[in-house]
């Protein structure tokens, strides 16, 4: 018989790949095991000095972030190259000659940018993430790693893994009068993904076959309905594992 008064485990994150070069050289980390260089070689303020000026070493807002949170990095070396405005062109290469980028046109967004102006770009990452509990989780681009990519911006969004699992990470570049280059690099940082909860989490890492990945992934693939197809599976699974706890039983 079930204990219902059993002490809840905490807020778990698993993250899956099936692809043991990224489980081993671009793991999914905490947030606190990429802090950019630059911050680090920041000189440490001296309590004892005349008029000790203060930097970023101090700024809160800046040391929170970074306690908060797990970063995804590039698993490979990535070449964007977008075309002057006006023009449609893209193209692009990763270093692995195996991950996959997606482009969506302007019929996705509307109004919001025009292509001529902006090329959209999605990473399909090597990752799958499940969490044990329905908590949301806030996607930003990692802003503080990206300073040297001026026109490239990963675009923030709020995500549950316990629904769904795809970890894709979309950015929009903005073109300029010529044709311009973005050389991303392995291991950067990319986006910073923080649950909006104050419960302490756990971030786990596996490695598995990918036919154990493929059918991880599988409910993120199916298509049940023409339009918002999540938000329909979503609401079977929250009626599902909601209510009365005898209902599973």
């Amino acid at each position: 018989m079930r204990n219902f008064f059993k002490k809840k485990t905490g807020l778990v994150v698993d993250c899956y790949t099936f692809r043991p070069e990224v489980y081993n050289y671009a793991p999914v980390q905490r947030a606190n095991k990429s802090i950019p260089d630059w911050w680090l070689q920041l000189p440490t303020p001296k309590a004892d000095d005349f008029y000790p000026k203060s930097n970023m070493k101090g700024c809160a807002g800046f040391t929170q972030l970074f306690r908060s949170g797990f970063f995804i990095p590039l698993w490979s070396d990535l070449d964007i190259e977008v075309g002057p405005i006006g023009t449609d062109f893209v193209r692009w290469q990763y270093s692995d000659a195996t991950s996959e980028l997606a482009i969506h046109d302007e019929t996705e967004w509307g109004g919001f940018l025009p292509s001529g102006s902006h090329q959209h770009f999605k990473l399909i990452t090597p990752w799958i993430l499940r969490a044990n509990k329905p908590v949301d989780f806030f996607w930003s681009g990692a802003v503080w790693h990206l300073s040297k990519h001026t026109g490239l911006q990963i675009m923030p969004g709020v995500d549950s893994y316990y629904y769904q699992s795809s970890a894709a990470i979309n950015g929009i570049i903005a073109r300029s009068e010529a044709t311009k280059l973005f050389r991303l690099e392995f291991g950067t940082p990319l986006v910073q993904i923080v649950p909006i909860t104050t419960e302490k989490f756990n971030l786990n890492t596996h490695l598995i076959s990918k036919d154990e990945y493929m059918k991880l992934k599988a409910q993120d693939m199916y298509r049940a309905k023409f339009s918002n197809s999540y938000a329909a599976l979503k609401k079977i699974k929250s009626n599902a594992t909601g209510g009365c706890p005898w209902r599973s039983l």
